[in-house]
């Protein structure tokens, strides 16, 4: 009879289509509940026992990458810092000395962008890793050195 009387309340108060959609929502929301509550309660203290088993497991560290600074890279960027009262914030743009890079692709430093893409193309061609596939690992590894220089100061050069 209570139930009668709280379903004519909630006619009355939301209309006939709202209190049949409550209806069933709290149905369904019984009947899930009975089902699911017992595995629930089952599983419980497996639950808890693996909770409490990774608190006491020492979390792994994420990998973290550096990037490995030659002494070159070091003296450069603290006299950069020293000389500009802290002021590093345009440090990495186009901060570089490009004699080094003439020398590496062996032009001159009043080369124009010309002879600079000629001279990178011949060491390209000459330290490419395909050329060195039959070759031994030392020779492999020193020619893909060779060609990461090349292309470094490439681009550092025609920027």
């Amino acid at each position: 009879m209570l139930y009668l009387l709280i379903f004519i309340g909630l006619i009355l108060m939301f209309g006939m289509q709202r209190t049949f959609y409550i209806a069933f929502s709290l149905i369904f929301i019984y009947i899930f509940f009975t089902i699911f509550g017992a595995l629930f309660s089952f599983f419980l203290p497996v639950i808890a026992i693996i909770f409490i088993w990774r608190l006491f497991i020492p979390k792994s560290k994420p990998n973290t990458y550096y990037y490995k600074f030659s002494d070159e890279d070091f003296n450069r960027y603290y006299n950069y810092k020293s000389h500009n009262n802290n002021n590093y914030n345009n440090f990495y743009q186009n901060n570089y000395n490009k004699d080094k890079f003439y020398d590496i692709l062996g032009v001159s430093k009043t080369a124009s962008q010309d002879e600079i893409k000629k001279a990178y193309r011949n060491l390209a061609r000459k330290y490419h890793p395909d050329r060195y596939s039959n070759a031994s690992e030392e020779e492999k590894k020193l020619a893909e050195n060779r060609f990461k220089e090349i292309n470094e100061a490439y681009e550092n050069l025609t920027k």
